[in-house]
């Protein structure tokens, strides 16, 4: 946390070197977020870049003594919103498999766990992605997303028990879980 709030104050002050270094530690989670939201891997592409323009523009109005790496999640989240708000407006949002030919098995095991996530509401899927990808702690998210920590924690399991069915092919009763989650139209 300290490394990522020496950052961003280095990048308040100009530092393209902090940029960089809190680029390369945050990109990837930060993608997985993004995914996350959008359900959409081009504009989950573009996205990261945009986040961190928008630190680098923004970095004077970090607080330091607060959670840097929360604020830093916080602009890509706002952006993602912003972009579905957008993206509403033009076209229906779609994942693009256009490969056409079969896909390598790291590859199918990626998109499975992609479309399972998918299936999972969508906070339950940002607590998800943002303990498991982003290394958030429970108290972390339950501060960033303004929910309480035991309701946090307890979203957290329930989550991980429904990707355990859907990847597992067990179903619930109660809950109906398509065969195949990524033959569903997304909106």
């Amino acid at each position: 946390m300290k490394d990522i709030e020496a950052c961003l104050v280095e990048i308040a002050q100009g530092s393209m070197t902090s940029l960089q270094r809190l680029y390369q530690e945050l990109h990837r989670p930060i993608y997985a977020l993004l995914l996350s939201i959008v359900k959409n891997e081009p504009l989950a592409e573009d996205l990261p870049q945009e986040t961190f323009i928008t630190v680098y523009n923004k970095a004077h109005l970090y607080r330091p003594g607060t959670n840097g790496k929360a604020w830093v999640y916080r602009i890509a989240r706002n952006l993602a919103y912003d972009a579905l708000r957008k993206a509403k407006h033009t076209a229906q949002l779609q994942m693009d498999l256009a490969d056409g030919g079969a896909l390598p098995d790291s590859r199918v095991e990626g998109l499975e766990l992609i479309c399972s996530l998918l299936e999972l509401d969508a906070i339950d899927r940002q607590i998800v992605v943002l303990h498991a990808v982003g290394g958030f702690k429970h108290r972390e998210i339950a501060e960033f997303l303004g929910t309480p920590h035991s309701t946090v924690r307890w979203r957290y399991r329930k989550a991980l028990s429904k990707l355990a069915a859907i990847l597992g092919g067990e179903h619930d009763d109660e809950q109906s879980i398509p065969d195949s989650p990524c033959t569903e139209e997304r909106v």
